[in-house]
């Protein structure tokens, strides 16, 4: 059984970005996705990474990119434990202030389709050693934060995205994805910010000026996912914080979350964490 849920991780403001260690093991893989872009590199062990219609087998040294929507997960091979050090950033670490097309350009290997994209790139190949060495430096700058840690990081990231750029070939073609993402992105922060509230489809199109109709497919075709679904993912990745930092009730962390039905909150959470609301707090409370 495979479970599915929304990774929600909360970066700084003004400095949106971290470098994060995970372990993998060999139980069941909890596919998600995320409200952040990430680059993992593989740093022990072997098995395998899941995507929506692609798997791919790992060993330290491979790198995987992985936008702020495809589904995905990972775990190891039988009797194994691997791990992998995360980059991970909003989008907004790189658009701060941006006011060109030029700056959104950097995301552009981030903003692929599912289907079409290859995610992993080779650790044993030229150009998986040459960014493994960039990679590598950024995670160093991040633990050691030695003054002006944050602009070398910030630096140091673009040249990494710049190197992706140019590895990926994206043609003329791609740059129709980063003006989609540039007429959404106003869209897409207003969701981020008034989720809890009862926002509707018509209200956040009149944001970026589309008809509603235009808006959904527009959403949908650039984030790959839908409207509704990004919402009530934002909905209960809050609640899930909610119940573990907050003596709310349940009912009360349904409603400040944005969930106006109280058993439809209870659906949702039970079909993700195969826990009810109550059950998932008792268990974070116990560890």
């Amino acid at each position: 059984m495979r479970n599915l849920f929304f990774w929600k991780y909360d970066l700084p403001v003004g400095f949106e970005f971290d470098c994060v260690d995970y372990i993998v093991d060999e139980s069941d893989v909890d596919v998600h996705w995320h409200n952040y872009d990430q680059i993992a590199l593989c740093t022990g062990g072997t098995g395998e990474f899941v995507f929506e219609k692609k798997t791919y087998s790992y060993a330290p040294g491979d790198i995987f990119i992985v936008n702020n929507m495809e589904k995905h997960g990972a775990f190891s091979h039988a009797g194994t434990i691997a791990s992998f050090t995360f980059l991970i950033f909003y989008p907004q670490f790189i658009l701060h202030n941006a006011d060109q097309k030029f700056d959104y350009e950097y995301l552009l290997p981030f903003l692929y389709r599912p289907g079409e994209f290859c995610n992993k790139i080779d650790g044993d190949g030229d150009f998986g050693k040459k960014l493994k060495a960039l990679l590598s430096d950024i995670i160093w700058e991040n633990r050691r934060r030695r003054p002006g840690y944050r602009h070398l990081i910030s630096a140091k990231l673009r040249v990494i995205l710049a190197e992706l750029l140019g590895y990926y070939d994206l043609d003329d073609t791609a740059h129709t994805v980063t003006d989609r993402y540039r007429k959404l992105r106003p869209a897409i922060e207003y969701m981020e910010q008034h989720f809890m509230e009862a926002v509707t489809l018509e209200e956040v199109a009149k944001v970026v000026f589309l008809s509603v109709s235009r808006f959904r497919h527009l959403f949908q075709e650039t984030m790959h996912v839908g409207f509704k679904e990004y919402l009530i993912g934002l909905r209960y990745q809050a609640a899930k914080r909610l119940l573990a930092d907050s003596d709310m009730t349940v009912s009360e962390i349904a409603a400040q979350a944005g969930f106006s039905n109280l058993y439809s909150f209870y659906k949702i959470f039970e079909f993700h964490e195969k826990a009810t609301p109550g059950d998932y707090r008792r268990r974070l409370r116990a560890l």
